[in-house]
């Protein structure tokens, strides 16, 4: 599952990385290749579709992604279903799929329910289809800035991602993705009446938050 504009990228993964003695069945699940029936796509190795198709089917007369039996789903940018009311989120929710992986480097965007969201669509057993617990040992306690939310939210995450950081190497010990060295510059703005007054006003707003 990827967005639109990802079809291609992971076509092109795919062609790069399968050895070509590998006979690899592989579907593309979107637009006028889209499949009319589940056992249709399980025809196939591997089904790329997106989030947009994914949605039409929630409650379409046909819906062949809903109807397949998966081994494995992907969710590759994962946080498009971050809004666990949205049409996305609630037709993810019900692909059959026996394990299930979710891709995205922004897995908290606004709000840890957000996060929940995904832990729900993994079916981690202590939080899945339990947004009341959730909010009341993590979210909430966050949000008090109480040391145990954060210690919770910490041991989830642990439990369920795998990072790649900046310092993560490669077998011959070159960095993974080669970054430039951080460069602090600092400036002195000089403001005008104007952008005094506007700064000093937004300055007490915060001081009364």
């Amino acid at each position: 599952m990827c967005p639109t504009s990802l079809l291609s990228h992971w076509c092109a993964e795919i062609d790069n990385h399968v050895d070509r003695s590998v006979e690899l069945k592989v579907k593309v699940h979107h637009g006028q290749h889209k499949a009319k029936l589940g056992a249709d796509l399980n025809q196939f190795d591997v089904v790329i579709t997106t989030y947009g198709t994914l949605a039409n089917e929630l409650n379409a007369d046909t819906s062949p992604l809903l109807r397949a039996t998966w081994l494995r789903v992907v969710l590759d940018e994962g946080h498009f279903i971050k809004n666990h009311n949205s049409k996305t989120a609630k037709a993810a929710n019900l692909l059959n799929s026996k394990r299930r992986w979710v891709v995205t480097g922004t897995p908290i965007q606004n709000n840890l329910t957000e996060l929940w969201s995904l832990v729900n669509w993994l079916q981690f057993d202590l939080y899945a289809g339990s947004l009341r617990d959730f909010k009341n040992q993590i979210e909430r306690p966050c949000k008090n800035r109480e040391e145990s939310g954060f210690e919770r939210l910490q041991t989830l995450m642990d439990a369920i991602c795998l990072r790649r950081t900046k310092n993560d190497k490669k077998p011959n010990g070159d960095p993974i993705v080669p970054l430039p060295t951080k460069t602090v510059v600092i400036r002195e703005v000089t403001f005008t009446e104007d952008e005094k007054l506007c700064y000093t006003i937004l300055q007490i707003g915060r001081a009364h938050v």
